[in-house]
């Protein structure tokens, strides 16, 4: 199998058992049985698959246009920037691997 064809295994995988969560969690909250079928979660995941594509293809453009081969934090930041939740959850991840880098260069110092 292919590298990208188990990375959309794995999507679909991460995919229904989301919408199984959501299922079991809707049907305890609102007592009525909700059913996941299989062939949503197929749509679920070729969507999530385009939009994996267009964001690398987004994020290549970004570091082009930069005038880099190599992607880094800021272009994948200036692909979240509508999205203010994402942008927030991406920062702060960025942030704090920086901090981390620091701290493993300072022992690694001492």
């Amino acid at each position: 199998m292919m590298e990208e064809e188990r990375f959309k295994a794995e999507i679909f995988h991460v995919t229904q058992e989301v919408c199984n969560r959501t299922a079991s969690e809707l049907t305890e909250s609102e007592s009525r049985n909700v059913i996941v079928d299989e062939l949503f979660c197929v749509g679920v995941t070729e969507m999530v698959w385009e939009q994996i594509r267009v964001l690398a293809k987004d994020i290549e453009a970004f570091a082009e246009h930069a005038g880099r081969k190599t992607v880094q934090p800021q272009d994948v930041l200036l692909c979240c920037r509508r999205n203010e939740g994402l942008y927030e959850i991406i920062n702060n991840f960025h942030k704090e691997s920086i901090k981390s880098k620091k701290k493993k260069k300072e022992n690694s110092t001492t």
